[in-house]
């Protein structure tokens, strides 16, 4: 028989999953689902609550994509994050941001996962990685078509070097980007690395049916 706390943890559970299901396009509704079907401990009840949103969702692109990257968080199951990449090829128009947050989102956890080498690679191909990237790179070019006037360089003074990320010298990109600008610098050459220092977009969570922040 189950206990009084576990009474009120399945009944807060089922609460929710009404809530996801009475607005599945809110973002916030799939949040607060996701630790308490975490922390229910019967794989049961669990298998019930995916069968029933698997059921229920409606077919739509952004609810599905929802349900598919909440699934991919509290199943590590690859085929849900594959699932949500093809949702993602489809939604026109393009959404821009939203693939750029599931990119940003399953790099992350992968990488958090601890997988060896051959996963971590098979885990970013089942996310469509090389297809979702190769989309972005032509939104970028068609929307960067407005070019700059030439100039005529004589001679370089001045370097801005952009890197994506900066960590720690054990951090390999990070090692190159100071090892760059300390060879120019020998060359008399004025150094400016320029770094976002952000791993995420503004406002990442709403677009993925989950915040990347809690593992099973």
């Amino acid at each position: 028989m189950a206990t009084e706390e576990e009474q009120l943890h399945a009944l807060c559970l089922w609460d929710c999953v009404d809530q996801v299901l009475a607005n599945p396009s809110a973002y916030y509704r799939w949040h607060a689902l996701i630790p308490l079907y975490l922390a229910e401990k019967s794989e049961e009840v669990c298998a019930q609550v995916k069968t029933r949103l698997l059921k229920d969702i409606p077919v739509a692109d952004i609810e599905q994509f929802f349900l598919m990257t909440f699934l991919a968080e509290v199943t590590h199951d690859l085929r849900y994050s594959e699932d949500a990449a093809q949702i993602l090829l489809a939604i026109r128009p393009l959404d821009i941001e939203r693939i750029t947050a599931f990119l940003v989102y399953e790099w992350g956890r992968h990488v958090g996962d601890g997988v060896n080498r051959q996963e971590f690679i098979e885990a970013l191909k089942a996310a469509q990685f090389p297809t979702l990237i190769r989309l972005l790179q032509q939104q970028i070019a068609l929307r960067s078509q407005v070019k700059l006037a030439a100039r005529q360089i004589t001679s370089v003074k001045k370097i801005a070097l952009v890197t994506p990320y900066i960590a720690n010298v054990k951090h390999t990109p990070t090692n190159l980007s100071l090892q760059h600008a300390a060879i120019l610098g020998k060359l008399g050459i004025e150094v400016h690395i320029f770094s976002t220092q952000e791993i995420r977009i503004a406002d990442m969570p709403k677009y993925l049916g989950s915040q990347g922040t809690c593992k099973r």
